[in-house]
């Protein structure tokens, strides 16, 4: 085996192991950045249509970066959805 290109070989891993670190730590910063904007009223389709994706696909990086605040706060407000409470004052049944 030709140690020249083997060394080559090498390097060119390292420098891939870097880059697929460095483009993972990029992606989980861009899916925190719209979901950020999200928890701050922008709607998923205006992402969508901002940043040139589909809805779906803003609705999954919103998803798998915390999901929207929108859903927590169901959950607090009325933790058993079989329950019905009053849209005006929340008092429930």
């Amino acid at each position: 085996m030709d140690a020249e290109l083997l060394a080559e070989a090498r390097r060119a891993q390292e420098r891939l192991i870097d880059a697929e670190r460095d483009a993972e730590v990029a992606r989980a910063e861009f899916h925190r950045a719209v979901r950020r904007l999200h928890l701050h009223g922008a709607s998923l389709r205006e992402l969508a249509a901002g940043l040139g994706l589909s809805h779906q696909r803003v609705h999954q990086i919103v998803e798998s970066a915390g999901g929207s605040r929108r859903w927590l706060r169901r959950d607090h407000a009325r933790p058993d959805p079989l329950l019905l409470a009053c849209t005006f004052c929340g008092k429930g049944q």
